[in-house]
């Protein structure tokens, strides 16, 4: 991640942490946050095709991260929304799925070519989500 301060300064290079062994691909990521500062993400766990491995189940799990403090520190990492899992869904593409967010509400919408296409809704800053 490259970051500086609004409209001037140097950039500074960073990592999202991840606890997934090969790392993660393709990331989308937007602010929002009554301050601006709140940073969601969602990226992919490495496919087996690009040399990673099966996620809980899944050949390119989706995960979401967040900060509250620009990319300072990350509150959460690596987590798989509800209902987006191995018992749902065998694993995602890049390119199929898209990030928004207004304010608290975030939303992520994910359109696999042979899957159901599905929007999660956050109300709450991303610490809830309804499919």
């Amino acid at each position: 991640m490259m970051k500086r301060p609004i409209g001037a300064g140097a950039w500074n290079e960073s990592t999202v942490p991840t606890s997934v062994p090969q790392g993660m691909f393709w990331p989308r990521a937007v602010t929002g946050g009554t301050d601006g500062n709140t940073i969601h993400m969602v990226a992919l766990t490495t496919p087996v095709a690009n040399g990673g491995a099966e996620y809980n189940g899944q050949d390119g799990a989706l995960l979401y991260y967040r900060s509250l403090d620009a990319g300072a520190t990350w509150d959460m990492v690596d987590v798989h929304l509800p209902e987006m899992d191995g018992t749902q869904f065998f694993g995602f593409n890049a390119d199929s799925y898209a990030i928004h967010c207004r304010g608290n509400k975030v939303a992520i919408a994910i359109f696999e070519d042979w899957e159901d296409s599905v929007v999660l809704i956050s109300n709450d800053a991303g610490v809830t989500w309804t499919k």
